[in-house]
């Protein structure tokens, strides 16, 4: 099953552009829904290498690493920014592949940067380090670590989008702190002893973030591990339990007590 999860995943490989498309329209979504979703690559998917390398390693087929290899360096040149700040989405000629323009679907504007995309590159990145022990994918991983400490001021959960003017008043997003400490755990495995507690840190910072202001697991009533999830904010779910908030939160809870077998 995992195989044919990465077969399914190659086969959305766009090779003019070397990205891996986002999103396919669905029957009755209409014109602009099959304009909007041609072309666009996101940041999302940084966390779905993993399995192709996976799958790489698993049949031999070399297909499944190129293709990693070139949608990771795609996101790099163009869903992170100069600043290290990222944009969610990325659009392309559907039929060239020529590099259009940087917008967002679920931050708060095109130019500002949405946490949980921010978290999902660190994470992805930092993973696809691990894997292919890629150097300039490790780079990345702490480039887009420190920035986001940097937004984050004094508080210890992320803000939806770093970019919202009213940021103190803003929702937070606990999937977006979970998953950056579980990505921040991983790039503390990878670099020296000396830098190890650097990251570390960050971490143990953002993982207590989490346990302070969002755990549910003492609520016998929660469908969920963690309260203050901003599932898509401009849609009106700013405050929700979200399973990937949960998946990471128990990843990075695992990642602080040494652990460091996972699936990939």
């Amino acid at each position: 099953m995992a195989l044919e999860a990465a077969r399914n995943l190659l086969w959305r490989y766009c090779q003019q552009g070397k990205y891996i498309q986002a999103w396919n329209a669905r029957p009755g979504q209409g014109e602009d829904r099959v304009e909007f979703v041609a072309g666009r690559m996101i940041a999302d998917t940084m966390q779905n290498l993993a399995l192709l390398y996976w799958a790489a390693d698993e049949t031999g087929n070399p297909d499944f690493s190129d293709v990693a290899n070139g949608h990771a360096e795609t996101t790099a040149k163009y869903l992170v920014r100069e600043d290290d700040t990222s944009f969610h989405t990325f659009v392309f000629d559907k039929v060239s592949g020529r590099p259009l323009r940087g917008e967002t679907h679920q931050g708060y504007a095109h130019d500002s940067c949405w946490s949980r995309g921010q978290a999902w590159m660190i994470h992805g990145f930092a993973q696809s380090a691990l894997t292919t022990r890629n150097d300039a994918y490790l780079d990345i991983a702490k480039r887009l670590a420190a920035k986001a400490e940097n937004l984050m001021g004094s508080s210890n959960v992320p803000v939806w989008d770093f970019g919202v003017p009213d940021s103190a008043n803003a929702p937070r997003d606990s999937s977006a702190g979970a998953i950056m400490a579980a990505g921040v755990y991983i790039i503390a495995d990878l670099v020296p002893d000396a830098e190890a507690a650097r990251w570390k840190a960050l971490a143990d910072r953002l993982l207590q973030g989490l346990l302070d202001e969002c755990d549910l697991t003492k609520n016998p009533q929660a469908e969920g591990l963690l309260a203050h999830g901003a599932a898509h904010v401009t849609a009106g779910y700013a405050d929700t339990m979200l399973p990937y908030g949960d998946y990471y939160f128990m990843e990075a809870l695992m990642r602080s007590l040494g652990h460091t077998e996972f699936f990939w």
